[in-house]
């Protein structure tokens, strides 16, 4: 819990710092192109949509020390109302014991997404999900210092498992996810459904739980002393085409 909650001791004169000095660190972007046919939403990501594109898979340590474990490739789509979220989580060990939605995922292993439609770091959306296909969300106000369940209306999401789901005696291989958000929950976007060229920021986060300890990696590095996924500043970009 404290991972959720520390962002709300934060003063703005903190916030502007580190804006100033981990914005010069360099964020990283990603092309959200548009689908061609239909998304079936499978878990698999076995669409010809899906193939075409390239996935971010520079998942590293939270503080940018070294490179994850284990590898997951994330890659994100768009149409005219929804955008897709497509992930490979490469796990030799899938397991979870959260089902129901709004449970406290973070203490199983869960891939996590935040985004901030509007781009300007002072409100987002978490949204968590386990092997289980359990779903957390949540609307994070940072200038108010309050949070919301927000049970994003009209998602759909699918895990496949390639693997034996809690048998902690086998070797597995890798969860897959699909992930459909209708743009409409975004309401604080400039434009709905966004222009081309229109940005948001957001990151990608996992949680693994190994027997050598935790593990927690990012896409975009937050560069704290510990676990911190609360760093609006450090999000990535998400750039519609």
């Amino acid at each position: 819990m404290i991972l959720r909650w520390i962002f709300l001791i934060y003063l703005p004169v903190t916030v502007m710092l580190n804006e100033m000095v981990l914005g010069a660190q360099g964020l990283p972007e990603y092309v959200c192109k548009s689908a061609e046919g239909e998304i079936v939403i499978d878990g698999m990501l076995n669409e010809k949509a899906w193939q075409d594109i390239e996935a971010l898979t520079q998942f590293q340590a939270w503080d940018g020390t070294r490179k994850a474990n284990q590898d997951t490739g994330v890659k994100f789509l768009r149409d005219t109302d929804n955008l897709f979220i497509g992930f490979v989580a490469y796990d030799k060990d899938i397991w979870a014991t959260k089902s129901k939605r709004d449970d406290a995922l973070c203490e199983d292993e869960v891939v996590e997404f935040f985004i901030d439609a509007e781009g300007d770091s002072n409100s987002y959306i978490e949204l968590e999900i386990n092997a289980l296909n359990a779903i957390f969300d949540l609307y994070i106000s940072r200038t108010k210092g309050q949070y919301a369940r927000c049970n994003l209306k009209g998602l759909e999401s699918v895990v496949y498992i390639n693997g034996t789901m809690d048998n902690r005696k086998d070797k597995d291989e890798w969860w897959s996810c699909e992930i459909k958000i209708p743009f409409y929950n975004f309401v604080m976007a400039r434009h709905i459904p966004p222009n081309k060229g229109d940005t948001w920021r957001l990151n990608a986060y996992r949680i693994e739980r190994q027997k050598s300890g935790d593990e927690y990696t990012v896409w975009s590095p937050t560069y704290t002393k510990t676990p911190n996924f609360h760093m609006p500043e450090r999000f990535g970009r998400l750039v519609f085409e």
